[in-house]
């Protein structure tokens, strides 16, 4: 959580900057989304799932 609050700060002094952060993982995901919401970081959080045959786009 250093790392998010610290670049959480850089961010809020630096506007209209924004900050997201991308995870392959789905229950990480879940975690940050909702540590990061608790905390009030203005934290953007998206999941994007590692491309496997079965899921890859052309």
């Amino acid at each position: 959580m250093d790392q998010a609050t610290e670049q959480s700060d850089v961010v809020v002094a630096n506007q209209p900057t924004s900050l997201y952060w991308y995870f392959m993982q789905k229950n990480f995901y879940a975690w940050a989304t909702a540590e990061f919401g608790g905390k009030g970081l203005p934290i953007t959080t998206e999941y994007l799932p590692m491309p496997t045959p079965g899921n890859r786009q052309p």
